[in-house]
C-alpha cells in the first residue's frame, strides 16, 4: 500500500499559500498569470501546467477546477474554477460537497504519505 490519500484542506492551502507565487487569489494576479477563470478561460477546463507555477512549482493550485480534498468526515472543494468569479478564486474558498458528485469543474490531485527518511509509504 502506497499511503495514497486526498489532501486534506489545510495542507492543500498551505501549498496554494505557499511563498507566494500563485497563492494570493485572482484579486492580486487578476493579469492571469496562475489562475483559470471565469475572465479568462472560454468557459471550459484547460491543460495543466498552461499557467504559470507557484512558487513550489505546482501548477493550478487556484482556478481551472475546484479541488477535492479531504477535512475529517468532510469531502471539500477548494480553490475556485475556470466558471468562477473573481472572489471564489482563493485559497480560502472552500464548500462541502458529496463525494459521489462528478461535474467538469471538479478535480483532485493525490497526497502521497512520506516516511521520516524522505522514502515514498510502501516502496522501500
Amino acid at each position: 500500500r502506497m499511503g495514497i490519500r486526498l489532501p486534506c484542506w489545510p495542507w492543500n492551502g498551505g501549498l496554494v499559500r505557499g511563498g507566494g507565487g500563485g497563492g494570493g487569489g485572482v484579486n492580486e494576479k487578476i493579469n492571469g498569470q496562475y489562475p483559470w477563470w471565469t475572465a479568462n478561460s472560454g468557459g471550459a477546463t484547460h491543460r495543466v501546467g498552461t499557467k504559470a507555477p507557484n512558487d513550489f512549482g505546482l501548477y493550478d493550485m487556484l482556478g481551472n477546477v475546484w479541488e477535492l480534498c479531504n477535512d475529517s468526515d468532510l469531502y471539500l472543494t477548494c480553490g475556485g474554477s475556470w466558471g468562477s468569479e473573481a472572489m471564489y478564486v482563493h485559497p480560502a474558498a472552500r464548500y462541502t460537497i458529496q463525494p459521489d458528485r462528478r461535474d467538469d469543474f471538479l478535480g483532485f490531485r493525490v497526497a502521497c504519505s512520506a516516511k521520516a527518511d524522505g522514502a515514498m509509504e510502501g516502496r522501500d
